[in-house]
């Protein structure tokens, strides 16, 4: 029995290995091919990064010469002889490296530095002369020089000796910081729409006979018509695309990133060998291969030992994706998997998406440490979680964010949801007691019908409506709807122009005068700044762009702006001969804590000649109560540059008299809402009259804005109230009907009480 059971095993035993090793060697297979997937769509992610970051640093080539040239421009207006244009521009030519520099006296280059170049006359140069502003032309040929060229010209105001700078730099230049961002590049190209190649760098050992045309050579080394249609379709396109092309039997992954600044679309193509920009990034990458020979040599050990050491990293890659390392909740990715299965499963039931953050997380990190910003982020996950039932979830999204998936029966049930998380997160209290608020932003995306499968759209629909209650600090969350979105879509466009609009001028400034009423006369103006958009040929909204400026941080450049338009203005009305008043200048936070916000505006103001005691800087009452230290150290060094400095907005935020006692301003201005009855106005007086008075008595002027009505200004002098600014007196004005408005008898009596707004000027 033993010797037929011995004998059946042996004939058994080589079917039986023969089966283990074709299965091991099959499933084998399966497990590389899945690998060999999932490297496919890293390669590409991982070359569209590397791509974008070269084709950024290109852009910032293009926005600093552009900047470049306009400050070469604006300093042009102050040479005053043919001696000192010389040096003038010989003395640029070396500071920034141009090939060439032209002045011109109307569109015909009069002085010339640097090379010389055969361009003014090509089509695509005038074009930009024509035009006016600050501009680049398309690349283009020199006939003189025979190398690729860019042309960039600015306007020269007030200057006798020239109109215009055009400045000539080499293609070559816009390529200055991009050596290090392209080492795994084998082919790269930069192209013009129709693949002409402008400049081309092959990598030692690739295939060097490169045509005149992208394409053409594509093709001509990979021998695929399919795959560089691929690639022409992806550099016509708005956001340019990734795809595979092979090369002598290795495989390359292609992107196109378009270039925009220049007139003409242009276009940067990459070719990356899929190895190395893996290997440079993924060890297992490597890991994968050598298993994968290992596998082939030892068969069914090697196969069965391999895929139980795979299955078990793959668990473990697994938990650590699923699970965030340091708060133990689900990573975004394990919220998108579950979030799709909850909405799957419960197909009748009503959902909704939900994306907060916790409010100017920055500040609170700045301002307790990292150790403390770890703290919060994992008490505000110990909340979701209490907070999550069967069949919802969250999970960590980036830094400050959180996601959730609730199910609800109506809106305001789910409302006071959120509201009751909102209170627990305010109720936080910090180590040490800093008295620091903690606030979540909240945006809701109730789930419909027709949006379950997009799990990603509904995210970025609650993440919009995440960001409008970020303007709307005390509301406790916003429902995404049409108008949020609407809005969101305007914001973008702005975005989109804001720089542009900035360089063409579109930001106007508007002047609006504050009445002393001892003295009946005009005392000063609020510069206020409008953008009237080129485009739509109408005027935006101030409230549509300040708060998305202060959000983005452009609203230190429009400040910077503003400041320097003020002083040209004074400066040029005192050479005209004109009647000047003090200004009063806005200052943001942003701009406030700039370490070169000093020397910015001490500077400007010393060079356009701005006599002492002219300029007022309007600091927020906020940014003086939370930055005190700063503040004071700011005004300190201000005012002993001739600037007045003055608290905005006072009264409605967390600042105090006690504090503001402290600190050297000259001018309190009470905001707007102060000035509106409540319901016992005789406390609204008596509040009023205390500030004003206890103001006064520290030495600051005290000035009223809001003032609209003739009971409003009857009021403010029987409360002893210094200025006065408001509709009543002067509406914003346009600088054409503020220069006409300062040559009138500016008192109360004798001025026309509906000014021209100046919103039909441009």
């Amino acid at each position: 029995m033993k010797t037929k059971l011995r004998s059946m095993i042996k004939s058994v035993l080589p079917a039986f290995i023969g089966i283990v090793i074709i299965s091991s060697l099959a499933y084998s297979f399966y497990l590389l091919s899945q690998s060999a997937s999932y490297f496919d769509n890293e390669s590409a992610i991982i070359a569209q990064r590397y791509s974008m970051q070269a084709t950024e640093s290109v852009r910032n080539e293009i926005e600093t010469s552009l900047s470049e040239v306009e400050r070469i421009a604006s300093q042009a207006g102050a040479v005053s002889d043919f001696e000192k244009m010389d040096e003038f521009g010989n003395e640029k030519v070396a500071q920034y490296g141009f090939i060439c520099l032209q002045f011109l006296q109307d569109g015909v280059p009069e002085y010339r530095y640097g090379e010389s170049v055969g361009s003014a006359s090509e089509p695509q140069v005038q074009q930009i002369i024509a035009s006016g502003r600050l501009s680049c032309s398309k690349i283009y040929i020199d006939p003189s020089l025979g190398i690729p060229c860019v042309a960039v010209y600015s306007p020269v105001q007030g200057s006798a000796l020239t109109d215009g700078v055009l400045a000539y730099f080499a293609v070559s230049r816009l390529f200055n910081g991009t050596d290090n961002l392209h080492q795994y590049t084998r082919y790269y190209f930069f192209c013009s729409q129709d693949g002409g190649i402008v400049e081309t760098q092959v990598s030692d050992g690739m295939k060097t006979d490169v045509s005149h045309n992208a394409f053409d050579y594509l093709y001509n080394i990979s021998q695929s018509k399919a795959a560089v249609d691929t690639v022409r379709q992806n550099a016509v396109q708005a956001n340019g695309g990734v795809s595979s092309i092979i090369i002598d039997g290795d495989k390359y992954v292609a992107v196109c990133t378009n270039v925009d600044g220049m007139r003409d679309e242009c276009f940067i193509l990459q070719l990356f060998s899929a190895d190395e920009i893996l290997r440079s990034e993924y060890l297992l990458y490597d890991r994968v291969l050598g298993v994968s020979v290992f596998l082939a040599i030892f068969a069914v050990a090697a196969l069965v030992i391999s895929s139980i050491q795979i299955h078990s990293d793959k668990k473990k890659l697994l938990r650590v994706i699923d699970r965030d390392p340091k708060l133990g909740c689900n990573t975004y990715q394990k919220f998108m998997l579950e979030a799709k299965t909850i909405l799957e499963e419960n197909r009748f039931a009503r959902y909704a998406v939900v994306y907060f953050d916790i409010y100017k997380f920055h500040y609170i990190k700045e301002h307790l440490g990292d150790q403390e910003a770890g703290a919060i982020l994992e008490f505000v996950s110990n909340i979701c979680q209490q907070m999550t039932d069967d069949n919802e979830s969250f999970g960590h999204a980036v830094d400050d964010s959180f996601v959730m998936i609730l199910h609800y029966t109506d809106i305001t049930e789910l409302g006071e949801r959120i509201k009751l998380m909102g209170t627990i997160v305010s109720n936080y209290t910090a180590s040490g007691n800093t008295g620091v608020d903690i606030k979540i932003s909240v945006g809701i995306f109730p789930v419909r019908d027709n949006s379950r499968r997009d799990i990603d759209n509904m995210l970025d629909c609650a993440k919009i409506a995440m960001r409008a209650n970020r303007s709307h600090p005390n509301s406790p969350y916003t429902v995404y709807d049409s108008a949020i979105a609407s809005a969101y879509l305007m914001e973008a466009e702005y975005e989109s122009k804001m720089k542009a609009a900035l360089r063409n001028r579109e930001f106007k400034l508007f002047f609006q005068p504050k009445y002393s009423i001892r003295n009946d006369r005009m005392d000063s103006a609020e510069v206020l700044v409008r953008w009237y958009d080129l485009q739509r040929q109408s005027y935006v909204a101030p409230d549509s762009f300040i708060r998305l400026f202060e959000a983005n941080g452009f609203i230190s450049e429009l400040d910077h702006y503003v400041f320097e338009e003020t002083c040209s203005f004074m400066n040029n009305s005192i050479a005209e001969g004109d009647r000047m008043v003090p200004l009063s200048v806005n200052v943001s936070r942003a701009t406030a804590i700039r370490p070169d916000f000093l020397k910015f505006y001490i500077e400007k103001k010393k060079e356009y000649g701005v006599a002492d005691g002219f300029i007022t800087l309007e600091f927020t009452e906020s940014f003086a109560a939370d930055c005190y230290e700063l503040f004071e150290t700011l005004i300190t060094t201000l005012r002993s540059n001739g600037f007045r400095c003055s608290i905005d907005d006072f009264g409605m935020g967390s600042s105090s008299l006690i504090a503001v006692k402290e600190l050297s301003v000259d001018e309190l201005k009470l905001d707007r809402a102060l000035i509106k009855h409540g319901k016992d106005p005789a406390k609204d007086d008596a509040l009023l009259k205390m500030l004003i008075s206890v103001s006064k008595d520290l030495g600051m002027t005290v000035t009223q804005e809001g003032v609209e009505t003739v009971e409003d200004l009857n009021r403010m002098k029987a409360l002893g109230c210094d200025i006065i600014q408001g509709y009543y007196y002067a509406k914003p004005m346009h600088v054409i009907d503020f220069v006409d408005f300062l040559k009138e008898d500016t008192s109360l009596n004798n001025i026309k009480r509906l000014r021209p707004s100046g919103q039909n000027r441009n």
